[in-house]
């Protein structure tokens, strides 16, 4: 594969990253309520970081936009820890609590908790090949 495919294909899985963050990140602050009130109903967060919590998640989600377009590499590694404490939270909350509920935003609270993991888990592989990628570049510069 050469330099310019790895380009490319980083910076496809870079834009997707941005679009699908950006896209969760306006939606929980677009309706925050709705996101407020699913995040009251997880057994797994203590009710009095809530408030604070739905307002870190989605500006952090838009920082991490930021990052992205003007720190790739460091939105890859910001974007990827996003991803994963997202994927292992829905993952507890469905496989230990009563609760299923998904408080992602927009189209995701749609989705079906299979579903729903494979996206998450899809998007993981692609953040971790972009990663990959960006490294063999800077290390076939170096």
């Amino acid at each position: 594969m050469g330099k310019t495919l790895k380009s490319w294909v980083s910076l496809l899985i870079s834009g997707s990253l941005i679009m699908l963050l950006a896209y969760t990140g306006i939606m929980k602050l677009w309706e925050h309520e709705d996101f407020l009130i699913k995040l009251l109903k997880s057994p797994l967060i203590p009710k009095r970081h809530i408030e604070l919590i739905s307002y870190a998640v989605p500006v952090f989600e838009l920082l991490v936009v930021g990052l992205l377009v003007f720190k790739p590499r460091w939105g890859l590694y910001g974007s990827l820890m996003l991803l994963c404490s997202f994927t292992v939270y829905l993952v507890l909350l469905n496989r230990y609590t009563n609760y299923t509920g998904c408080s992602c935003g927009g189209i995701f609270n749609n989705l079906n908790y299979t579903t729903h993991l494979f996206v998450n888990l899809a998007f993981i592989i692609a953040n971790v090949l972009a990663i990959l990628m960006i490294s063999a570049e800077k290390n076939m510069e170096e």
